[in-house]
């Protein structure tokens, strides 16, 4: 796997093909993190996150989904609390 650096970006690449990315704010909070679904779970989003990090502080954001919530925990990170779940409740219930 290759990274490819872009603005406050960074996208992971396979080959050519890109296979997930991660945006972070200019204060160093995550915007947005995603991976392709065929290459979920194989440690791509916690590569992401490390790579983001050569470049300067990252944290987990204070909005985070059900998948975030728990990728964000598999990380090991002290997160801030999940404003988003305890707004809304679990994403499962808003529908």
């Amino acid at each position: 796997m290759r990274f490819a650096r872009q603005g406050r970006s960074v996208v992971a690449y396979l080959g050519n093909t890109p296979v997930g990315s991660i945006e972070v704010s200019p204060r160093g909070e995550i915007l947005d993190i995603n991976v392709e679904p065929a290459h979920q779970r194989k440690g791509i989003a916690t590569a992401l996150l490390a790579e983001a990090r050569k470049y300067g502080t990252v944290v987990h954001s204070e909005v985070r989904t059900d998948d975030g919530e728990a990728w964000a925990r598999s990380t090991g990170d002290e997160l801030p609390p999940n404003e988003l779940a305890e707004m809304l409740g679990p994403v499962e219930e808003w529908t």
